[in-house]
């Protein structure tokens, strides 16, 4: 289709096979691109999210700079040794708050711990996209044991406009997840409570 094709305006560096500079951006957005702003992008929430081993916690996934948004499909890799995937929720962002209409499913691939697959469309017709900034979605784990584990988005992963699939960054988050520690107590003392099956406790810590 023709209306596809634009001249291009800039380069990004590339050199042809004879090293000189040619007017194209291979690998990069391309230099007449007119959707999102390279300043676009899919990233984890960035402030602390450090759980402790048997917490249950969420992090949420943030679009920022987006014009006419319509879509978009994430394949998330983690470490299921680490962490225990629960369930994800729908952000504010693509429904405006619930007043466009949008299809969000979420769930493990083939069921299999490791990789998550979620993905939302706006319904509304003729398709109008969301601009701007906010929570795509969130996403709850348990956390198993101590470390350090990743949330990376794996290749098949997107972002649409009403035009088609945007060039974008897509950003990974470490999560870190302390070990579970107790003080040391003294002078613990158990007694038989007053209800049946009831024990008290008490201790000096």
């Amino acid at each position: 289709d023709s209306a596809n094709w634009a001249t291009a305006t800039s380069g990004n560096g590339a050199t042809g096979q004879l090293g000189s500079a040619i007017l194209g951006t291979p690998g990069s957005q391309n230099s007449v691109y007119a959707g999102s702003g390279s300043s676009a992008e899919v990233a984890f929430e960035t402030f602390s999210v450090n759980p402790v081993e048997g917490d249950t916690f969420t992090i949420a996934i943030n679009a920022t700079d987006m014009v006419d948004m319509t879509s978009y499909g994430f394949d998330i890799l983690y470490d299921a040794t680490m962490l225990t995937y629960i369930s994800s929720s729908e952000g504010a962002f693509l429904s405006e708050s619930s007043t466009v209409a949008t299809s969000f499913n979420e769930g493990l691939e083939n069921d299999n711990p490791g990789k998550i697959v979620i993905g939302n469309s706006r319904l509304d017709v003729p398709q109008t996209g969301a601009s701007g900034s906010g929570e795509l979605c969130t996403l709850t784990f348990t956390a198993l044991q101590s470390g350090t584990s990743t949330l990376v988005f794996d290749t098949p992963s997107f972002v649409s406009d009403t035009s088609g699939d945007l060039s974008i960054t897509l950003d990974s988050r470490m999560i870190t997840v302390d070990a579970q520690n107790a003080d040391p107590v003294t002078n613990l003392n158990i007694t038989e409570g007053t209800n049946r099956y009831e024990l008290d406790l008490s201790w000096d810590a």
